[in-house]
This record gives C-alpha cells, structure tokens and sequence, in this order.
C-alpha cells in the first residue's frame, strides 16, 4: 500500500511553497525574530503580539527542512541561526524561554514547561542539521532549568509555569507531550545520553496518570489534574481528539526508538479518536466531554488534522490519509499562497482571523510524515 502520487506531488510542492513564504514574510528583519501570523494576502501581521513558542517552533521547523533535504542553498538554517544569534535573546530569561513579547516589545515573562519543550526541540534539531556541540549543550541546559524550577519534586512530572502563580496551578499533560515529543528528538539526533531514560520517565506518566478508562470502559487521554496527578474537578472532562491522534503517533516513534511495545496504547487511543472525535467530513473535532464522549466544541482546527493525518500513516491507514490530504486541500490549504485557515465552524466555514505561524510546525511534519510513507517500498 503506498500513498497517492498526485498528492504525494501537490504535498512536495506546497512544503517549498510554505516554507518559502514563511521564510521570507514571515520573519521580521529588524528585529530578526518570527512573525506570529500571516493575513490571507500572505501579508505579515506586525503589530500581533510575538509568542515565545512561535518563535522556538519556527527555527525547529526550517532546521528540520534543513536536515529533511528542502533547503538546498541552507537559507532555512541561516535564517534559523540567525534569529538565534540576533533575535531570540529578547525572548529568553536566565536561558528559558518566556511566553510572548508586545508589539511594544513589552514582556510576559511567565516560563511556561510548553515553551521549553520546543526551544528543546528546536535546539535538537539545530543540532542534527549543523553538528554544532553548542546546540546540544544548550539543550541539556534547558532540561537542566525544567529540572530546577518546574520539576515538581512530591507527585513527578512538571508544574506549569514559572512564576507558579493562581491562574497556572491545574497541571496538563500537554506540555509533558511535548517534552516527551523533544525527549525522542533528542534521542535520534543528539544521541541516547540520559534523553532516553527522560523520555522513559515521561511515558510513565503517560501510563499512570494521562491515559485513563472512563466509567463508559472508553480509553482516553486526560488533560487537566490537580497537583498529585487526580482528575481536575472543573476542567477535567475535557477530552481532546487531537491530542489522542499526536499521542498515537509519538507512541509509535518511541516504539521505534526506545524498543518498547506501545501498540496497545496506540490502537486504543486512535480508535477512541476515530469513534468519537470525527466530524461528518472525518475531520478531527477539537473537543469532547469525557462524561458524555459527545462533541463538546464542533469546530475543527488545522493542527487537529495535521495530527490526525501522522496518526493514519502511523497506523498504517494509507487510504485514510490519501483522503484527509486531499480534504485538506479542499478545506484548509491556500496551495498558492503557502497558507492556510486555520479553524473552521461546524459547516466547514473559516472562522480563523488569520494564518498562525504556530501550525507550520503541525503542518510540515504532518506532511513529511505523509512524503515518508509515499516513498517506502510496497
């Protein structure tokens, strides 16, 4: 079984088209930091507030087109290199990655465990394109920082951010995700070190505490828990699809490289997404109550189906992901313009503002995963 080749064709094409126009608007050359969003002319949005994850998940993703072979003449890593030498020290406190910066260049200076884990991410990555012995020190200095301030010494795991204050005390799995997600990077690219036994003990939150059966027998995907990991009264029902689909596939990445047997979590989790988190267009919906395993936000997001399409090629459902490819361009995609809507209503209407930067990370592994599979041997 093998992926559609007109498809496989309109991906590669539009992976240079995004990446090109995203390099070339979608960074800000004053100031040498990305820009947090595109309107639908493929026009930068210069006055948007400047997320520190946007900016971490936009140097991951031009190094990873780097190692990934689309960036012949290594302008994407220049330009990824550049913004770390120029730009993104507006964005770092004591080496840790703060939350956003104004358009007034004013700081929130919250340090989020989620944003480390892609600065992570994006220093892996650097690593694996360039070789440099700095990238890889400065990622162990990251998990040396989530160490120290957020790792949370009684229950395991990480807090939530730095400062711990009222509004950042519900621990979520998400960021956990995430670390894991750097964890296995840095495991393929800078070398097992002490990344895999950090990733081992992050999958064993996942088995103690993430992954959950409901009083419906489903297995799901917890979100949000109080401090000794038990389901969060207000906020605990909520169950995300596209959450379920990500774990799916980075379970399947940590089979591959860590030797162990996660196919039963997997197919548990893809087939609680697949039952219950599919709109009428099989497209991932963005939320559903754990109580109930009924939609609870209809609206679907482009990162939900970017996830979704790595959870099919990681299962193996080439026909599945042939068909959501094709949908995507239909519904999501602005192929000439390397773009995209990012959300749509229930009747698959736009109802995003803008084209975030923060989806080209979904997006371009999402559809790398796809290129992958379409270029396996039957």
């Amino acid at each position: 079984m093998a992926v559609n080749n007109h498809l496989l064709e309109r991906v590669e094409k539009f992976i240079q088209t995004t990446l090109a126009t995203w390099s070339e608007v979608g960074v800000d050359r004053e100031t040498f930091d990305f820009i947090e969003a595109l309107d639908f002319d493929a026009k930068p949005l210069r006055k948007l507030a400047r997320r520190g994850r946007v900016q971490a998940r936009q140097i991951l993703t031009l190094a990873m087109a780097n190692k990934m072979g689309d960036d012949q003449n290594n302008t994407y890593l220049s330009l990824a290199e550049s913004v770390i030498e120029k730009g993104l020290n507006h964005y770092l406190e004591d080496g840790a990655l703060i939350a956003k910066l104004d358009h007034n260049k004013e700081k929130d200076g919250h340090l989020f465990a989620y944003e480390q884990a892609f600065l992570l991410s994006a220093y892996a990555w650097l690593y694996a394109a360039t070789g440099k012995q700095i990238y890889a020190r400065k990622a162990e200095a990251i998990w040396q920082w989530l160490e120290t301030h957020l790792a949370n010494q009684q229950y395991g795991g990480f807090n939530i951010c730095l400062p711990d204050d009222e509004n950042n005390q519900i621990r979520q799995q998400n960021p956990h995700m995430h670390l894991f997600e750097a964890c296995l990077i840095c495991v393929e690219h800078i070398g097992e070190n002490n990344w895999l036994e950090r990733a081992h003990g992050l999958f064993s939150l996942f088995e103690a505490h993430f992954y959950y059966q409901g009083s419906n027998k489903q297995k799901v995907l917890l979100e949000f828990f109080t401090d000794n990991w038990k389901k969060d009264e207000r906020k605990g029902d909520i169950i995300e699809p596209g959450h379920h689909f990500e774990w799916v596939w980075l379970l399947s990445e940590y089979q591959r490289l860590g030797s162990v047997d996660t196919k039963s979590y997997q197919q548990a989790l893809f087939q609680t997404g697949i039952n219950y988190g599919l709109n009428a267009l099989e497209f991932g919906v963005d939320e559903l109550n754990l109580k109930t395993m009924e939609v609870a936000r209809p609206s679907t997001r482009l990162w939900v189906e970017c996830e979704l399409l790595k959870a099919y090629v990681a299962m193996n459902e080439l026909d599945k992901a042939d068909e959501l490819v094709d949908k995507l361009f239909k519904h999501f995609l602005i192929e000439d313009k390397g773009i995209w809507y990012d959300q749509l209503n229930e009747n698959q209407q736009n109802i995003a503002k803008n084209a975030p930067a923060s989806t080209l990370y979904h997006l371009y592994i999402a559809l790398n995963e796809y290129r992958k599979a379409g270029h396996k041997p039957n």
